[in-house]
């Protein structure tokens, strides 16, 4: 959870809670869309669970590619209508919400997957100190990036913080799948069955 809100910290040092405010609207905004993700992980995680090992990383591959798609297309469409929708349904304090949750959207779209990814590091490999690097990892560029950012650039340099910190999270997750996934399928010891 740290990792999702260390840029708020950063933003109400340097710009107060007015920012903190307008920036929590865009973000709430943005990572409502991580519930697609999040019901693709809750069906795969049955199979992904009883099927070999070959079978679970291509479920959880191909639903991480699904959540990733699913998402973009809803992020385009946020995109489209966040401009109009935010004054409309917030009111035109919270306008300036738009331009964050602008910069926060392909940040939120790379991350997706990462709900569905970890289902396959943590429940299926047993190694939840991955995901925990995941989180970790960017945590602490969203903090590097924020610090740089945010004294200039106030909600806008939040956005982008959070966006390359999400970016860096997705890759390494990625990275811990496909590392993994490899590293078992051509293990000459390995044979075929579900966990347990």
């Amino acid at each position: 959870l740290v990792s999702y809100r260390i840029e708020l910290f950063v933003l109400d040092r340097y710009r107060g809670l007015d920012d903190v405010g307008i920036y929590s609207i865009a973000m709430q905004a943005a990572e409502a869309m991580w519930l697609i993700a999040a019901a693709v992980a809750n069906a795969v995680i049955a199979p992904a669970v009883h099927e070999s090992d070959r079978g679970a990383a291509r479920i959880v591959g191909r639903g991480s590619v699904r959540a990733l798609l699913i998402t973009a297309g809803v992020g385009a469409l946020v995109a489209l209508l966040a401009p109009f929708a935010i004054p409309v349904i917030f009111g035109e304090a919270f306008h300036g919400a738009s331009r964050p949750l602008l910069l926060l959207l392909p940040g939120v779209v790379l991350y997706a997957p990462v709900t569905v990814l970890v289902v396959y590091l943590s429940v299926r490999r047993g190694r939840p100190e991955l995901s925990l690097m995941v989180a970790l990892a960017g945590m602490a560029l969203t903090l590097g990036a924020a610090i740089v950012l945010i004294p200039d650039h106030g909600s806008a340099g939040a956005a982008v913080a959070s966006t390359i910190g999400y970016a860096a999270g997705a890759l390494l997750a990625w990275f811990f799948f496909v590392r993994l996934s490899r590293a078992h399928e051509h293990d000459p010891g390995h044979y075929e069955r579900g966990p347990g």
